[in-house]
């Protein structure tokens, strides 16, 4: 019996230190200082206004679906998946899932990557801080960062439109489309968005908007939300 008692005495002993030990654990967690590239993240995020608070958003298209030749895709849903980023991911559409990329824009890689063949996309990364007047490849990567948990942030919280000609982004296994979200109480386009939000370049595929707008006009309009975004010092161009 002695025997007995004085193992349950050990068990208990022995949980109690493991109990200890894990909020010791979570306790360091909590007051480890965040990391440079954290705390450059931080500062990003910072430089974002929301919702409620975004001046340039009456500068924003207010979407008009009268064109022809695209396909309106209602009440949308992202779908979660590892690819996804700040300007390409996956949308569940009906019964069916496609991953679409959007016309006009380009948001930077959210982390530098090493493939099978023995590439990498460091020399994109490059182009991509070049266009934001020069910033280092950890600070490009973490507006790239900054711009995926933004983007899927907002998708995640409603349903949205994509309008698309189902044009192929390289291959079929992408396709090219206008997105439209509820920013501010007024319909807008992402791609749009995410320049006002100084967290994407102007590059890649350009289209006639789906209310008939030219392609050089809708262009000439983003270089104005940038030049917005560059005064306010938001996202990328905070950094500068």
């Amino acid at each position: 019996m002695a025997a007995r008692k004085q193992y349950s005495g050990l068990w208990l002993l022995l949980a109690f230190a493991l109990a200890v030990t894990a909020y010791y654990l979570r306790e360091q967690e909590r007051t480890d200082p965040p990391t440079a590239v954290e705390q450059l993240e931080k500062f990003i995020e910072d430089s974002l206004p929301s919702e409620g608070e975004d001046l340039i958003a009456d500068k924003l298209t207010e979407v008009v679906l009268s064109g022809k030749g695209y396909d309106v895709l209602k009440e949308c849903a992202l779908e979660e998946h590892r690819h996804n980023d700040g300007d390409s991911f996956h949308v569940r559409h009906g019964r069916d899932t496609t991953e679409f990329r959007l016309y006009f824009v380009d948001t930077p890689e959210s982390k530098y990557k090493t493939y099978r063949d023995g590439n990498d996309n460091g020399k994109r990364i490059d182009e991509q801080g070049k266009y934001f007047s020069g910033l280092s490849r950890d600070q490009t990567t973490a507006v790239g960062m900054v711009a995926k948990k933004h983007i899927l942030k907002l998708l995640r919280r409603q349903e949205f439109t994509v309008v698309t000609k189902w044009d192929n982004v390289y291959g079929p296994e992408r396709r090219y489309a206008f997105v439209v979200v509820d920013w501010n109480g007024k319909q807008v386009y992402l791609h749009e968005l995410l320049v006002a939000h100084g967290l994407a370049r102007i590059h890649t595929r350009p289209a006639t908007l789906p209310d008939n707008t030219a392609a050089s006009r809708q262009r000439e309009k983003l270089k104005v939300l940038e030049s917005l975004a560059k005064e306010a010092k938001r996202g990328g161009w905070c950094l500068k």
